[in-house]
C-alpha cells in the first residue's frame, strides 16, 4: 500500500509542479530527461528508497522552472519581430529583445502566441527558451538580484522557500524568500508605434544635444573673443596721448561710458583684421576718423587739450574696459546700442 501512495505522489508531482509546455517538444525532452530518474520509479521494479532519494531533486527542478510558467525567453542576442498572425508576411506589430520574458497565450507546433508589455502576436517557436532552458539563459541575460541590508546580491538558487545569494566578493548567504524582492533587469516588448515614437524622441533629443553643444562652442568662441578683445594693450606715451586726443574730438561732451566706448572702438579695430593693427594705424586710417582729416586732432595734440577724464577713459580703454562688444562703428544715427547721443554698431 505505501508503495502505490509513493507511486501517487510521484505522478502528483509531475503532473502540477513541472511547467515546460508540453508543445515544445525539445523542451518536454530535455524536461523529461532531467526527471528521468522519478520516472524509471514507476516501472515494474521500483524502490521506496530510491523515490525518496530522487524527489528532492525533481522538486528542485519544479521550483527552478516555476517562474517560466506558461512563459518564455527570447532566444536571440539582438531583437526578434512579433507578427499579427504565425506568418512573416503578416502585419509586424511589435519587436521582443534578448532579455524579454514573454507568456505564452496560444502554443503551437510551429508559432506561438505571446504578450510582452503592449505587444501581442505571434513568433515562432525556435525564438522561445523554456523551462530549465530559460532558467539558465536568465543567468546570463536577466540575471535575478536582490538587495539585503543595502547591499546587491546575485541569486544562485532557490528551494522554494529559501534563496542562495551571492555578493560582489563571491561570499554567500542563505535568506528566507520573503527577506528578499527578487528582480530582473528584462525588456518588455514594444509595439512599432513605440519603437517609432522612442526613435523620434532619441532624434530630438539628439538634436537638442547637438543644438546645445553648439551654443556652449559659441559661447566658450565669444568668450575667448571677448578675452581677447578686452585683453589689456601697453603702449606708448604717444599711443596714449593719441588715444585721448580722438576720445576728446570725437566724445569730449559724451558721458564718461561714451569715451571708454569711442576707445573700445579704436581698439576693437586694432584686433579686427579689416582694420590696421594700430592705434595710430587706425585712427589716421584715410576716410575714417574726421577730427583727423580735419586737422582738429593734430591741433588738440599739439595743445594738450584733452581733459583729464578722455585720459582716464584711454586708460580704461586700453586695459580692456569694453561697454560695446565686439562694435566696430559709432555715430550719431539711429541704429545700434546707444550711449549718449552716439549710437556704437
Amino acid at each position: 500500500m505505501k508503495r502505490e501512495i509513493m507511486k501517487v505522489t510521484a505522478c502528483l508531482l509531475l503532473t502540477t509542479c513541472l511547467v515546460i509546455p508540453a508543445v515544445f517538444t525539445s523542451e518536454a525532452a530535455d524536461a523529461q530527461s532531467e526527471t528521468q530518474g522519478i520516472v524509471e520509479l514507476l516501472g515494474d521494479k521500483p524502490v521506496l528508497d530510491d523515490i525518496t532519494v530522487n524527489l528532492p531533486e525533481v522538486a528542485s527542478v519544479a521550483v527552478e522552472t516555476q517562474e517560466f510558467n506558461q512563459k518564455a525567453l527570447a532566444n536571440t542576442d539582438g531583437e526578434m519581430s512579433i507578427y499579427a498572425e504565425a506568418n512573416e508576411n503578416s502585419e509586424l506589430v511589435g519587436k521582443v529583445y534578448r532579455n524579454t520574458i514573454m507568456n505564452i497565450e496560444e502554443a503551437g507546433e510551429m508559432w506561438s502566441k505571446v504578450s510582452s508589455g503592449d505587444v501581442v502576436g505571434y513568433i515562432k517557436n525556435d525564438y522561445l527558451v523554456l523551462g530549465t532552458k530559460a532558467v539558465e539563459r536568465a543567468k546570463l541575460v536577466c540575471p535575478a538580484k536582490t538587495t539585503v541590508n543595502g547591499k546587491e546580491y546575485s541569486v544562485v538558487g532557490t528551494d522554494g522557500k529559501q534563496l542562495t545569494l551571492k555578493g560582489a566578493d563571491n561570499a554567500q548567504i542563505t535568506v528566507s524568500v520573503n527577506e528578499a524582492k527578487v528582480t530582473r533587469n528584462t525588456q518588455n516588448g514594444k509595439t512599432m508605434k513605440q519603437i517609432a515614437e522612442e526613435e523620434a524622441r532619441k532624434k530630438a533629443e539628439e538634436a537638442k544635444r547637438k543644438t546645445e553643444e553648439e551654443a556652449k562652442r559659441k559661447k566658450a568662441e565669444q568668450a575667448a573673443a571677448s578675452q581677447k578683445r578686452n585683453a589689456p594693450m601697453s603702449v606708448s606715451a604717444s599711443d596714449r596721448d593719441l588715444m585721448a586726443a580722438i576720445i576728446y574730438c570725437e566724445a569730449g561732451i559724451e558721458p564718461y561710458q561714451g569715451k571708454v566706448a569711442v576707445g573700445a572702438v579704436i581698439m576693437n579695430r586694432v584686433r579686427s583684421s579689416r582694420f590696421p593693427n594700430t592705434i595710430s594705424g587706425v585712427i589716421y586710417q584715410r576716410g575714417q576718423f574726421g577730427p583727423a582729416i580735419t586737422g582738429k586732432l593734430g591741433r588738440v595734440l599739439a595743445s594738450g587739450k584733452a581733459t583729464a577724464e578722455c585720459y582716464k577713459a584711454a586708460d580704461a580703454a586700453l586695459a580692456g574696459e569694453n561697454p560695446i562688444g565686439n562694435r566696430l562703428f559709432f555715430g550719431n544715427g539711429n541704429t545700434g546700442y546707444k550711449i549718449g547721443s552716439h549710437y556704437f554698431h
